[in-house]
């Protein structure tokens, strides 16, 4: 289980900001600063500020975001950008 990763997809109406496996989803939300790593909990939660994005020990894409939902489920994240 040392190799699992994430499949990310963020995306807003207009376009497909990432699609690709990673490593860490990192964002914040109501509660204050997360991480989602390979296998969490299903869950869905609303984003703000930002979302990072690691592949290995490098930060590989950063995005300041108004708002946005995000959903984890089945090793697959899912955000969806200015909803």
């Amino acid at each position: 289980m040392d190799n699992a990763k994430l499949f990310l997809n963020i995306k807003s109406r207009e376009k497909i900001f990432y699609n690709d496996f990673c490593d860490i989803v990192s964002s914040t939300n109501e509660v204050g600063p997360f991480d989602i790593l390979p296998f969490h909990i299903s869950f869905v939660c609303l984003i703000k500020d930002y979302a990072h994005v690691y592949v290995g020990d490098s930060k590989i894409l950063e995005m300041k975001i108004g708002s946005g939902i995000l959903k984890v489920e089945d090793n697959r994240v899912s955000i969806f950008l200015d909803v």
